[in-house]
This record gives structure tokens, C-alpha cells and sequence, in this order.
């Protein structure tokens, strides 16, 4: 907090699209087609996080990135996917060596979890004044966030 506990100002994708993006990296920004995410998903609305909708928005997404490397000449391709300990690295590896097979891109497994990854990422974010949300972005992981937690381990009164 600053500025007399109001939050410093937050950067999100508007300022990575500026070009301020820290280490000089270059952003590629895809289309957003929020109804490509529906109709993938029809019927998982109500699986948990890391359950069968999950797995279906993760090839969704790697496989936009795949096939966006293929087209352009890229040797590589990964995901940030894996810093959220709410996400299944493993999973997500899978699913990147299947696409690598798929697209003939070489995929970069990775867990950003490991070594403090996470933590890291949380300072860096702050350095940057990155935007953060606690949720994946889709409306059903934020709905799970919002709804009251039910305790139904044993009463320790």
C-alpha cells in the first residue's frame, strides 16, 4: 500500500500492450473468443478447479499457442499456466508434450511453482505493479472464489 493505504496504481495487460514490459519482453496478444471457451466447456460448469474443465481450457489455450509458434517460425512454446498452485503442472506438461508431437514445436516443461516460484512471481508483480487476481479468469473459478466455504470436517469448538 501507498499513498496513505490507497494501492499504488496497477498495470495489467494495457500496460504491456504500451510496450513498458519489464526484461524487454515482446507480448503477443491473441484473440479474445470468450464463446470458443463455452462451447469447449458445455456441460464441465460445475466440475472443480483442476477437474475435466480445466484440462479442456488448458489444451484449449496451449493449443492456440502451438499452433501460433508453428505458424510463425518459433522453435518453442510454454505456458505461465503452471505458477498458479491451483494448476496442475503435470497436467499441463501432458498436455504441452502432446501438442509438441501435434505441432512439431519443441514445448518447454515447466512447474513455476518449484523454487519459490510463486513467491517470486507475487514480488515481481508488485515491482512492476502487474495486476494479479486470484482466480484462472474464467467466470466459474471466480464463482467458486465468491461462494461461502462449507466446513464439513469436524467440529473443533
Amino acid at each position: 500500500m501507498a499513498r496513505g493505504g490507497v494501492p499504488p496504481p496497477r498495470r495489467g495487460a494495457g500496460a504491456l500492450r504500451s510496450g513498458s514490459t519489464p526484461a524487454g519482453v515482446t507480448v503477443i496478444e491473441d484473440r479474445y473468443d470468450p464463446q470458443e471457451f463455452y462451447s469447449a466447456v458445455a456441460g464441465l460448469e460445475n466440475e472443480p478447479e483442476r477437474g475435466s474443465r480445466c484440462t479442456v481450457c488448458y489444451r484449449l489455450r496451449m493449443r492456440r499457442a502451438a499452433q501460433y509458434a508453428a505458424e510463425h517460425g518459433f522453435q518453442w512454446f510454454t505456458t505461465t499456466l503452471s505458477i498458479s498452485p491451483h494448476k496442475d503442472a503435470k497436467r499441463i506438461n501432458e498436455i504441452g508434450q502432446e501438442l509438441e508431437a501435434e505441432f512439431g514445436v519443441k514445448h518447454l516443461p515447466s512447474d513455476f511453482k518449484k523454487h519459490n516460484g510463486y513467491l517470486r512471481s507475487l514480488q515481481l508483480s508488485e515491482e512492476y505493479g502487474l495486476y494479479r487476481q486470484d482466480y484462472c479468469g474464467c467466470e466459474f473459478s471466480a464463482r467458486a472464489r465468491q461462494a461461502p466455504q462449507t466446513h464439513t470436517g469436524p467440529h473443533r469448538g
